[in-house]
């Protein structure tokens, strides 16, 4: 993100956030696969439960903003809406790359020769994809946003959002997002939190780590 963009007061904090976690786990996920044997099956399988766990969460992000977010702006953004085509067409490349990352870790689950390395690979490239598509639609959504909603309307808008979700997707994706954060930024992150999530949060977090630790 550029120091202009973290320099407007945006108060979509909660895009930003997923956002921040997407780059975080990714980079992490990356490095541990990095120093895992193709002969380690048994890690490679839990390689593969991670990997999906991450796709649910980012599939689930990218879902809402196809289906709600980027067409609402668009509806009162003439300048947004021309580039709403590109940002899907973006989702789509990055949906096919997963498609050949969860078959690349199959074949490297069942020991396949060179399954591992080509895993890898396509990894590597789906990280300079994804981010790329991440820095550019911040650039295009930030300013569309700050055109015609003030610091305060977006801090309701955002609560309304984060309100509006299934309870069982809020449970998972704050414990995720909170766990690839500085100690600075998960204090200011809770505080941020509609007022009724803050007293199951410790509870969510709870058994987000069971849910983890069990795969």
């Amino acid at each position: 993100m550029t120091i202009e963009m973290v320099e407007q007061k945006f108060g979509m904090y909660g895009y930003l956030d997923i956002h921040k976690a997407t780059r975080r786990h990714l980079d992490n996920y990356l490095l541990k696969a990095s120093l895992v044997s193709a002969n380690d099956l048994k890690t490679i399988k839990t390689l593969q439960s991670d990997f999906d766990f991450y796709w649910n969460m980012l599939e689930h992000h990218h879902k809402t903003e196809d289906a709600g977010f980027f067409p609402m702006l668009g509806g009162i953004d003439s300048t947004f809406a021309t580039q709403i085509a590109a940002m899907t067409e973006d989702h789509e490349v990055v949906d096919e790359m997963v498609v050949k990352i969860k078959a690349y870790l199959v074949d490297a689950a069942n020991g396949k020769a060179n399954a591992y390395d080509q895993f890898l690979e396509q990894t590597r490239a789906f990280r300079d994809t994804l981010f790329d598509h991440l820095d550019r639609e911040e650039e295009i959504v930030i300013p569309a946003v700050n055109r015609h909603f003030t610091y305060e309307q977006q801090l309701v808008m955002e609560e309304q959002v984060i309100s509006a979700m299934p309870v069982e997707h809020v449970a998972i994706m704050f414990p995720w997002i909170y766990e690839v954060m500085t100690t600075v930024e998960r204090v200011t992150a809770y505080g941020q939190l509609p007022e009724s999530f803050r007293a199951s949060y410790g509870y969510w977090e709870e058994e987000y780590y069971l849910l983890r630790s069990a795969r």
